[in-house]
């Protein structure tokens, strides 16, 4: 098994004119980061959809989260009750990873992330935004 955790510098994050929270995010898969260490993305829409994704597996489904910057995306194929494949494609911007994961580990990554980004979101002052409300729900 390998080990699963999502990584962000929320310090970092920055709200666009847009309304669009940016921020470094990355996932570790044991010390490989995907797609790379402190990529620039949508770090609470994509939690969102990480939340979403591993809240709906079960035996024998598959989810896709695409990243919102490149065309990037992590494939979660749960293959028994603790334990789920993942698949980290890199499509043209870098190479592709892939291993297993305990469940439970990925699940924990999942909401510790989205629990700490919410609490940096608060203090940002950026509670009225609609994905961080969706992250407040999804923990």
């Amino acid at each position: 098994m390998k080990s699963f955790r999502i990584k962000y510098s929320a310090q970092a994050f920055e709200k666009s004119q847009s309304g669009a929270i940016w921020g470094p995010i990355w996932i570790a898969l044991d010390d490989d980061a995907f797609p790379e260490e402190n990529w620039n993305d949508m770090p609470v829409a994509l939690l969102n959809e990480f939340a979403r994704a591993v809240t709906q597996m079960k035996v024998g489904s598959r989810e896709v989260v695409r990243f919102f910057d490149g065309p990037l995306s992590v494939i979660f194929k749960q293959t028994a009750v603790d334990s789920i494949d993942v698949s980290l494609d890199g499509s043209r911007v870098r190479s592709s990873l892939d291993g297993t994961v305990e469940r439970e580990e990925l699940l924990t990554a999942v909401r510790n992330a989205a629990r700490d980004v919410y609490r940096i979101c608060i203090e940002f002052g950026w509670s009225k935004d609609h994905d961080v409300r969706r992250l407040m729900q999804s923990i």
